[in-house]
């Protein structure tokens, strides 16, 4: 415990590190302002515009859209599609772009619903997605039948495997229906919130790096490397002290971001995650907030395995420069070349692969249905990943240990 203590304190007091965790801080801040802000509600009711910032412009669009609250049930879809088509016969006309601002107005209400009720369903003619004022609403829309038969035709043409369609079939069985909104919520949001774990992560990483090489370069190691249980006492504490850095200081900056995105949405952090545009078919049962805080949650766990991986190439590294350049590229290669498929199968396990801003990242995996096929599981990629990101942990610390107990001659 004495060297754990020691070796955390020693870690504090560097220059290099204070000023990551200084920097890390300031772009929590910063990114917080950035999320608040970049929320708009343009009012022109007065014949001027005035331009709502934040949680004021929330409370308008809320305001607006209050007719959508509550739970799409079947019966409540089929009745605004009913009135959208209404609306459009009253003025006639064949698109909603030719409505007046008026009639334009009493459909806008419905926008939340309107703009994701379509998704499940595509033109014989055209292959593309129908219109509203296209769907069929003599029989009842069936929306939760056609997401299901949807998600079918969807993962058979993608992986043509009948036990992944069965389970992926399963899985969206267990989603809870009707889906529910509760108000609005921006969905740059998550972009920003891809961003915030990315440079954190990064920051971590970074850290990781310079706290192992810099006692190279300083000569600090022949120190410690006396005897063997020397040496393993002492590398188990170092990695423990930055561990705990580490978690620490994530739990930290998630707080502080995640508390900025609670007091902005509040209620539109209870709305189901199928809300979201093109995400009808989302196997993901959680909330818009809980899909978000486990994002970061899974974010501690993913930059710790990353961080092992840093500790192993800092360990076998000479200078920082090199160490943080190849810790970096590792973290950033997911990002790179995720959409490559011929990479795919080996980014999976990289210990990175669900941060990030690319399609690589947990956020945007719960929007989609992709699966790895083991010799007797299938398992959906968000899980799979927390499993990979334990067997990382395990893995990195190991080989950093055998590394590190290696005496240079």
């Amino acid at each position: 415990m004495n060297i754990y203590l020691q070796e955390l304190k020693r870690f504090l007091s560097k220059k290099s590190v204070r000023v990551y965790l200084v920097v890390g801080l300031f772009f929590t801040f910063l990114i917080s302002f950035i999320t608040y802000r970049s929320v708009q509600y343009y009012d022109i009711s007065s014949g001027d515009t005035i331009t709502y910032f934040g949680k004021e412009a929330i409370d308008h669009f809320n305001e607006d859209d209050k007719a959508s609250e509550g739970y799409l049930t079947e019966e409540k879809m089929t009745k605004i599609v009913k009135f959208y088509n209404k609306t459009l016969d009253n003025e006639n006309v064949d698109s909603r772009e030719k409505l007046s601002k008026k009639a334009n107005k009493n459909i806008s209400q419905f926008n939340p619903i309107l703009r994701v009720i379509t998704y499940p369903y595509t033109s014989t003619t055209s292959g593309g997605l129908l219109d509203v004022s296209e769907l069929d609403t003599k029989k009842g829309l069936n929306f939760y039948q056609n997401c299901y038969d949807a998600l079918k035709r969807d993962i058979k043409q993608k992986y043509n495997n009948d036990k992944i369609t069965e389970f992926a079939l399963e899985k969206y069985k267990e989603v809870n229906k009707p889906y529910y909104y509760g108000g609005y919520f921006s969905e740059d949001t998550l972009f920003f919130v891809n961003i915030f774990i990315t440079v954190l992560s990064l920051i971590c990483i970074l850290i990781s790096s310079q706290c192992i090489v810099e006692d190279k370069e300083n000569h600090l190691d022949p120190i410690f490397r006396t005897t063997k249980n020397g040496r393993n006492k002492y590398v188990y504490s170092k990695v423990l002290a930055l561990v705990s850095i580490i978690s620490l200081y994530l739990i930290i900056n998630i707080s502080i971001y995640y508390g900025t995105i609670k007091y902005l949405y509040t209620n539109g952090l209870d709305s189901s995650f199928q809300t979201l545009l093109f995400n009808q078919l989302s196997l993901s049962n959680l909330t818009i907030g809980k899909v978000i805080l486990n994002a970061f949650l899974l974010s501690v766990l993913f930059t710790i395995a990353s961080s092992m991986l840093s500790i192993f190439v800092a360990i076998n590294s000479k200078t920082s420069m090199v160490s943080s350049a190849i810790s970096s590229a590792l973290f950033l290669t997911p990002s790179l070349l995720y959409g490559k498929s011929v990479f795919k199968p080996i980014l999976y396990l990289f210990p990175s692969f669900g941060l990030g801003t690319g399609d690589n990242s947990l956020l945007e995996q719960y929007k989609k249905f992709e699966f790895v096929k083991l010799p007797n599981i299938t398992l959906w990629i968000p899980k799979f990943l927390v499993i990979m990101a334990l067997i990382n942990i395990a893995l990195y610390l190991f080989i950093s240990i055998k590394s590190y107990n290696k005496i240079e001659q």
